[in-house]
């Protein structure tokens, strides 16, 4: 499988992060207004999210919306924590070497998560394949990203979520076919068609130690920017992994509201289980942002099902 995030270089130069290289076109962040949409918001006081409880995004059918133990699940969740790791770091160091170019990266970055079925020789399957041979299904997870040029209308997260949310409302009242991949990522990995929209993810460069206009006046290189994600799963997973720079010796601290052991009790990397973690940190405002940026992704998504069905 080829991955492919939005702070790689292409092969016909740098790359991006408003997605004009990618070659389709996406959804630009102007906040212009589109049918339906209050443009005024976007000039006028922004709301208070501070007392927002988050809202659960679960659906009883969802993968791994059991209490029971789910091998599967589990494999997914680390996976997830995986990519977004690595992505994490990656962005970290783009944002460094863009710091004092003519277009720098703002502090935020958003994935969009996926599932995609292999088959038992690794490849990329059809259902009909997983169906087939029998062993307990396994999934990539594929990924579909997009960064920010900085500026003032990018830097506060919770606001960022909530317009991008409003366009994806906007695109499905339009045409009822919002899709992340097509119009708000500006790279994506590469994917079967029966791969499974499973939640989404940001990628930040703000973090406790510091925000990433005061990392990059004090730190002495790459290696010294520290990262946090956050990432919002269909079966109600909440995860938050926080990557520490060089002064912390690059420390990885994982925390997740659902189980990340393949096998009970026999962890596979370091992690701590809070079933409340929605609530912790003070980051409830973001969950909250976050799940409806999701809502509005799987309203899309759920437009799109009898469609596919029908092809």
């Amino acid at each position: 499988m080829t991955y492919a995030y939005g702070w790689q270089q292409a092969q016909d130069g740098a790359a991006d992060p408003n997605g004009t290289d990618s070659g389709r076109p996406v959804v630009p962040i102007t906040y212009a207004a589109a049918p339906g949409h209050h443009a005024a918001a976007a000039s006028g006081p922004r709301p208070d999210w501070s007392q927002q409880r988050v809202p659960s995004v679960a659906a009883p059918s969802a993968w791994g919306a059991t209490e029971a133990h789910d091998p599967v699940a589990a494999d997914i969740r680390n996976s997830v924590i995986g990519r977004l790791q690595k992505m994490n770091a990656m962005q970290g160091q783009y944002a460094w070497d863009r710091r004092t170019s003519a277009k720098p990266l703002g502090p935020h970055a958003l994935a969009f998560l996926y599932r995609d079925p292999v088959s038992p020789r690794g490849e990329l399957a059809s259902r009909g394949e997983l169906a087939t041979h029998g062993a307990r299904p396994a999934y990539a997870v594929a990924l579909a990203t997009r960064l920010f040029s900085d500026g003032d209308d990018v830097r506060d997260l919770g606001w960022l979520l909530h317009r991008l949310a409003g366009l994806a409302r906007d695109r499905n009242q339009a045409s009822g076919d919002f899709d992340p991949r097509d119009q708000m990522a500006d790279r994506t990995d590469e994917m079967s068609a029966a791969a499974e929209y499973i939640g989404l993810a940001v990628s930040t460069l703000d973090t406790p130690a510091g925000t990433w206009d005061q990392v990059r006046a004090s730190a002495a290189g790459p290696l010294d920017v520290a990262g946090r994600c956050l990432a919002l799963l269909t079966d109600g997973t909440h995860i938050v992994l926080d990557r520490g720079g060089h002064r912390s010796f690059g420390a990885v601290r994982i925390r997740s509201s659902h189980d990340l052991n393949m096998v009970p009790g026999n962890p596979i990397r370091p992690w701590s289980w809070q079933r409340d973690l929605p609530t912790q940190d003070g980051l409830a405002p973001i969950w909250s942002r976050m799940a409806e940026l999701h809502r509005a992704i799987r309203d899309g998504q759920l437009r799109r099902e009898p469609a596919r069905r029908t092809r």
